[in-house]
């Protein structure tokens, strides 16, 4: 894999803070969003959207697509019952699609604060989502290829209104895999490469996240019973500081099942 101005042209306007000329798909030309307003709610939040890269490894984003309903009740359970305050700025480039985000949520003031932006690696926006006072309100838009292309990273198959907001929250939930789980990271500097599981060259003017997990995949990709479980996120004493850690409960065991090593039971 090649992070590179020519492969994702979207990173390199991403460095800029500016989109230039729009780009969408000819089936979107009729009921395209004003591209001036995209350009400057790209421009108002690109500082946000760039101050972390994440490239999340296919193992992981199967992992995450195979489990998309459980990680989504974890998202749901932690808003619904302001067990945590939660900030995520950043980038996740999954595939061939850049997924720019900014969230905040306030569990004392239960006040959340969205805009979430993906493209194509080429540039050509996708979706967004917006729900954040310094964006002018809320609202959303969803490109008419989703219709004609079930093969786009986090595909929900289809058509689907609700498709920016799930992908938000799995996007917030795989940033908490990432800070609260067993996660394994290795930063990729500018013009440097990587040579793991993948092999990945940084051409680009970021440094880049390589995210990958042992832990998470094993639960998920070979765990028979994973079905009947859920994540949770558990309070946890490290050093005697408190910090809290994402674990999965099993429902229930077979007999003669030997769990995986890396699995966290409760």
């Amino acid at each position: 894999m090649k992070i590179s101005k020519h492969n994702y042209p979207i990173l390199d306007k991403l460095h800029k803070g500016n989109l230039g000329v729009v780009q969408m798909y000819e089936v979107d030309k009729l009921r395209f969003p004003n591209p001036k307003e995209i350009n400057e709610l790209f421009k108002k939040f690109s500082q946000k959207f760039k101050s972390s890269i994440d490239v999340v490894s296919k193992p992981f984003q199967d992992a995450i697509n195979k489990n998309k309903g459980k990680l989504i009740d974890l998202y749901v359970d932690i808003i619904g019952n302001k067990i945590e305050d939660i900030t995520l700025d950043g980038t996740f480039i999954i595939g061939d699609i850049a997924h720019m985000i900014h969230f905040k949520f306030d569990k004392t003031s239960d006040t959340i604060a969205l805009v979430y932006m993906a493209f194509t690696s080429k540039g050509s926006l996708i979706h967004y989502i917006i729900d954040h006072p310094e964006a002018g309100g809320s609202g959303f838009w969803i490109s008419k290829v989703t219709e004609l292309n079930n093969d786009y990273q986090f595909s929900f198959y289809g058509y689907n209104p609700n498709l920016p907001i799930d992908l938000a929250k799995l996007l917030i939930v795989t940033n908490m895999l990432k800070k609260y789980a067993s996660t394994e990271i290795k930063v990729i500097e500018p013009n440097s490469k990587f040579k793991g599981n993948t092999y990945i060259k940084n051409e680009s003017d970021f440094k880049v996240n390589y995210l990958d997990s042992t832990w998470f995949t094993t639960t998920i990709s070979n765990n028979p019973f994973a079905v009947k479980g859920h994540f949770r996120l558990q309070p946890k004493k490290i050093n005697g500081e408190w910090t809290k850690e994402v674990i999965f409960i099993q429902e229930f065991e077979k007999k003669g099942y030997t769990r995986k090593s890396k699995l966290t039971n409760h």
